[in-house]
């Protein structure tokens, strides 16, 4: 049976909110939510997702997709491709500061180099999504990453190293787990030989790859590389009207995930406007008063997981937490580098198991994947986690008759 798609779950969650009672008329409630619900980031994530599925369509009309198989598999051994995704991934998050870009940019090589079996295609690009979380945890220019230091007062360096040492035993492990799965990269001929020919054909993937880890902004790399593949499918010969069609045929293919983004900042402009989320964090502030340490990174990282599933945007979710992190943090006099890694790290890999953040569906539009399936290879995410909550969390321990005696 098929399952329905999510957007379709959007209508009645707006139209209910729109009935939602509160002073203003109707007409008043659904302008002002309209009106909030639209800003740059959005604009620009939409353009994103239509220029991937673009640059994704083109090369693949261009014939790049099994010249790629053909010679990631003869340059790498099957049992490293998938760690090889996960790091180089994580270098470009890293280099250009989006986890959207990233998989935008990869998401398309997975594809490539899945052999047309999903269960290949889950687990390829469920290591380009870790690796463009990791970076974009790390990346001292990512949202996310300015979103918590700034909120904490904390110092972008010192959290820098914090999060690197926290994070550097998730990165073996998951590399581990991924060396450990079969993989298997479809049938290519065992004569095969490189050629001028095949490396014309995959330069705009390596384009990509080279102008994000320096750090370019993704809009620009990626018409670049759409401009550069219609320029050598002229160069071998390939009709201009295929081309043009394959890249219209991507365009169009991002129509329901763009819709999807529309829709749910209407929501969350809805929630907002109902001053929901404020109830949630006066309700969390007074709850937190009453334990330790440990025990308020848990009720912060509770929040931290309303917020994302709230969102669905990791950097929204570490801005709306970010007041009452600060303020846990002076009245338990928590170390603020701490603070900022623990809602970073936190709101980053909590966010990779929504299963209606835009990565994971653009990750699995690309690839023609569920995103059920990316979700259940989420290895690095998990990992980081229980680090979350060894490091932050382990130490928790009751404190009210300490808070007595202060007050």
């Amino acid at each position: 049976m098929a399952s329905i798609p999510i957007i379709f779950f959007t209508i009645p969650i707006i139209f209910i909110l729109f009935l939602v009672k509160s002073r203003e008329s109707l007409t008043h409630r659904i302008d002002h939510i309209i009106e909030n619900s639209l800003n740059s980031g959005i604009t620009q994530m939409i353009i994103i997702f239509i220029l991937a599925g673009a640059f994704a369509n083109t090369l693949a009309g261009m014939g790049s997709i099994e010249v790629l198989k053909s010679l990631i598999y003869y340059a790498i051994p099957e049992s490293f491709i998938l760690p090889g995704l996960f790091l180089v991934s994580g270098l470009i998050a890293t280099a250009i500061g989006t986890s959207v870009g990233t998989v935008a940019t990869m998401a398309p090589i997975c594809l490539a180099i899945s052999g047309g079996n999903q269960e290949n295609a889950a687990l390829a690009a469920s290591a380009a999504i870790a690796g463009a979380y990791l970076g974009d945890n790390l990346s001292m220019i990512s949202d996310t990453t300015i979103a918590a230091v700034k909120t904490q007062n904390a110092e972008n360096d010192k959290k820098f190293f914090l999060n690197l040492k926290l994070i550097a035993p998730a990165i073996f492990l998951t590399c581990f787990v991924y060396i450990s799965k079969a993989f298997q990269i479809g049938e290519i001929e065992s004569s095969y030989q490189p050629n001028l020919h095949d490396f014309l054909i995959v330069a705009p993937y390596i384009l990509v790859i080279i102008l994000g880890c320096m750090r370019y902004h993704v809009l620009f790399v990626l018409m670049l590389s759409i401009l550069i593949s219609f320029v050598i499918g002229g160069l071998i010969n390939i009709p201009l009207i295929d081309l043009t069609k394959a890249m219209v045929s991507g365009m169009s293919s991002m129509f329901e995930i763009s819709s999807f983004v529309v829709l749910v900042s209407v929501i969350n402009s809805a929630i907002k406007y109902h001053g929901w989320m404020d109830k949630v964090e006066n309700t969390l502030k007074h709850t937190s008063q009453k334990f330790g340490k440990g025990a308020s990174y848990f009720v912060l990282f509770f929040f931290v997981i309303v917020a994302n599933f709230i969102t669905a945007n990791n950097t929204v979710s570490i801005i709306m937490c970010g007041d009452l992190a600060k303020g846990l943090a002076e009245k338990l006099r928590l170390d603020r580098n701490k603070m900022a890694t623990f809602i970073d790290m936190s709101s980053c890999y909590v966010h990779s198991l929504v299963f209606y953040a835009p990565q994971l569906i653009l990750a699995s539009s690309i690839c023609k994947v569920g995103v059920w399936d990316l979700i259940q290879h989420s290895y690095f995410s998990l990992f980081c986690i229980i680090i979350v909550f060894v490091y932050f969390v382990g130490n928790m321990k009751l404190s009210v008759k300490l808070n007595h005696r202060r007050s």
